[in-house]
């Protein structure tokens, strides 16, 4: 490997550093909205909305149980980053995670 080499691998690793470090620094969430209606992610809980039951528990929330035939909901599994959010479209329930900075992962024009 030639000296040449060795400097454009380490700009690149650099350059894929520096756009990973704001996902790296994000706040950490602080509330979990279940159909607009926001509960502290601190607290270890469980909450029933429409026969769906999500579980906040360890600063994440996840949808638990739901009666709907597809089970997209429950398979979304634990939500952990800000602006992640779970659906039961049959039943109607959103569960989002709020607080702290939504990490960017795409724009469009």
């Amino acid at each position: 490997m030639k000296r040449g080499d060795l400097l454009l691998l380490l700009c690149c690793l650099a350059l894929a550093g520096a756009l990973l470090l704001p996902n790296v620094l994000a706040a950490k969430p602080t509330q979990v909205k279940i159909n607009g209606e926001a509960f502290s992610l601190s607290q270890t809980q469980t909450v029933a909305r429409s026969g769906v039951v999500v579980e906040i528990a360890q600063g994440r929330a996840r949808v638990r149980t739901a009666p709907c035939p597809d089970q997209l909901c429950v398979h979304t599994g634990w939500l952990t980053h800000s602006g992640e959010t779970a659906v039961c479209l049959p039943q109607r329930v959103s569960v989002e995670l709020v607080g702290g900075k939504t990490a960017v992962d795409g724009v469009a024009f």
